[in-house]
């Protein structure tokens, strides 16, 4: 019996290690660890959908302040970092995290262009189809508009 368990295991292992599996090894995990190793005290990781937002709050657990910038639900684990559906205005860095939410089409690329034109590009960290991560420097103004 032992020997069937580790062969299983060894099998399921090979399948995550040696073989591209999208669902396995997504760009979610990717990028989400990527934020990991580059994030300094006082970013903010600023997502525009909460399909972005449930896989990082996994990934990044409770150390790294995340938001959206749309409030669309009742998110109560959200309330340290979104203040009446606002992001905390206190980020010096931004790691915006755009993934495409079928609630809310378009809004994804609205907030690109919000984020272009009041804060500094400083790199896209991830470029794929579905997920887009890119650092901002804060610029003089709030992190995202009062309302949309």
């Amino acid at each position: 019996m032992a020997v069937l368990v580790m062969a299983g295991n060894l099998w399921a292992l090979s399948l995550y290690y040696w073989r591209e599996n999208v669902w396995i090894r997504s760009d979610l995990r990717t990028a989400a660890a990527r934020v990991a190793s580059e994030y300094q005290p006082g970013d903010v990781v600023v997502h525009s959908s909460a399909f972005s937002y449930r896989p990082f709050q996994f990934y990044l657990s409770d150390a790294l302040p995340q938001g959206l910038a749309r409030v669309s639900e009742d998110q109560p684990t959200l309330a340290r970092v979104i203040g009446r559906g606002q992001l905390a205005d206190d980020a010096r860095r931004l790691w915006l995290v755009l993934w495409p939410d079928f609630r809310q089409p378009g809004f994804h690329q609205r907030v690109m262009a919000w984020m272009n034109t009041h804060h500094r590009l400083v790199q896209v960290v991830h470029e794929s189809p579905q997920l887009f991560v890119a650092l901002y420097e804060r610029g003089a103004g709030p992190v995202m508009p009062p309302s949309w």
